[in-house]
């Protein structure tokens, strides 16, 4: 039993190793991405009324889960730029696109807020995806001279 543990847990190293820091945000834009575009699958009607003037909200839910489907296999690869581009691209679409219809359409006078949300890890996005990946240190890394 303890060296199946022992397997498992070097696989899932293994595996973490692989996918690093950069890779690590990935997934989470990934499940982020894939919820949004589900919640606006399941919203019945319009989501915003700018956002429907561009394409159906059913095809913005599509485009994000897409999107994240894009991001959890730019996760595993080492040239994941595809991934970063794409997902920088939609939050600053989506923030323009939610700035746009609280100017024109205001029926919440704090539209703006998700218009800065979106901004934000449109920016957060766009810098991680620029972080070189680091070398993990393990215990021995260290030099004691």
């Amino acid at each position: 039993m303890n060296k199946i543990l022992a397997a498992a847990g070097n696989r899932i190293t293994r595996l973490a190793d692989r996918i690093g820091r950069r890779g690590s945000y990935l997934i989470f834009l990934a499940l982020l991405d894939i919820l949004y575009g589900y919640s606006i699958l399941v919203q019945a009607g319009p989501l915003f009324k700018s956002v429907t003037l561009f394409l159906p909200d059913v095809v913005w839910g599509w485009i994000w889960i897409g999107i994240a489907l894009i991001c959890l296999q730019q996760a595993f690869v080492r040239l994941d730029r595809i991934g970063y581009i794409f997902a920088t691209t939609i939050k600053f679409v989506w923030g323009t696109i939610m700035l746009y219809d609280w100017l024109t359409m205001p029926l919440d006078a704090r539209g703006w807020v998700a218009a800065v949300i979106w901004y934000a890890f449109g920016i957060l996005t766009a810098i991680v995806s620029n972080w070189p990946e680091h070398k993990q240190l393990r215990v021995g890394d260290f030099n004691d001279g």
